[in-house]
């Protein structure tokens, strides 16, 4: 199952390069995933200031540099790129966020609460800046208005892996696991809510209840079956528990190479591997020899190796 552990999962946000400390030093990821590492004041005087500099004019980088230096702590560091970032962006919900983000992390909650109140006044709902004051509520130990303000969010835009899971943390800080679930029953109720009915599978999985996880999940494919994140998130889900046979029998009718994500077919195969079904998994590979990205293919290699052991092991 070593695949299942590295390649299935739920989705993960598309988040900037980032930055890990290690006491006195930073271990530095680039876009392209290059290792550079630094001292924490080379950091701090030099890498960050200029990364700033560059980006002054361009926003989208400017807030990758923002979230990597409130990450890493530098507050201060970043006020002023929060400011010049207000100013250039043209996402306000982006950048009103960032900034509130910033003073929140420097232990100003009071003027982050009223910088995305402010904002919202003026622009009325919009999701993620309803999400960023959610978890500076609920940071700040303010869960009704944290709750309040997730599932605000959540009416205009159902489905955002980071406010679902908000959302159902909250509920249950606040009345433990019958609230938890009681909370993603309620969001499931929205239209096009597929993440809400997929979690609610996702808890039975830890449940060990199987059947309560398949209906759940049989619920999302024959509602939501189309969109592609839906087929990596139950794929993920249910080869992550130890179901393969359960996510091809919901996935495989559904799945196109050509229309999914990359990491949705190479759960598949891990699946065929698990299961034994070498015809199926040698006919998915030279599929995805022609449909995934170079950067997914040495994969291929390795399943290759591990489906050529199932053909000489006599166990098909």
């Amino acid at each position: 199952m070593g695949f299942f552990k590295n390649l299935f999962g739920k989705e993960k946000p598309d988040l900037p390069a980032e930055a890990v400390w290690d006491s006195e030093k930073i271990t530095f990821y680039d876009e392209k995933g290059r290792e550079v590492i630094f001292s924490k004041s080379q950091w701090k005087n030099t890498v960050l200031p200029g990364l700033f500099k560059k980006n002054w004019d361009n926003p989208d980088e400017l807030y990758k540099n923002i979230f990597m230096a409130v990450a890493d702590g530098f507050f201060e560091l970043a006020m002023p790129a929060c400011q010049r970032l207000i100013s250039i962006d043209p996402d306000k919900a982006r950048s009103n966020s960032s900034l509130a983000r910033a003073l929140h992390a420097k232990g100003d909650s009071s003027t982050a609460v009223k910088t995305l109140d402010e904002f919202l006044r003026q622009n009325g709902p919009e999701p993620l800046a309803l999400t960023n004051l959610g978890i500076i509520c609920w940071q700040s130990g303010h869960l009704n208005k944290a709750a309040k303000a997730f599932w605000d969010a959540l009416k205009l835009d159902p489905n955002p892996e980071d406010t679902v899971d908000c959302w159902a943390k909250v509920n249950f800080e606040m009345g433990g696991e019958p609230a938890k679930i009681k909370a993603l029953k309620q969001l499931a109720q929205l239209e096009g809510a597929w993440r809400g009915l997929a979690n609610l599978g996702f808890e039975c999985l830890k449940k060990k209840d199987l059947a309560g996880a398949k209906k759940y999940y049989s619920q999302v494919m024959e509602k939501f079956g189309d969109d592609p994140d839906v087929l990596y998130v139950v794929s993920g889900d249910l080869g992550n528990s130890g179901c393969p046979e359960e996510m091809l029998s919901l996935v495989a009718p559904r799945y196109k190479p050509e229309d999914n994500r990359p990491e949705t077919g190479l759960n598949m195969l891990q699946a065929y591997l698990d299961t034994g079904n070498y015809e199926q998994g040698q006919k998915l590979m030279k599929q995805l020899f022609f449909t995934l990205p170079n950067e997914y293919k040495q994969h291929l290699i390795t399943f290759s190796s591990e489906f050529a052991k199932l053909k000489f092991s006599g166990k098909i």
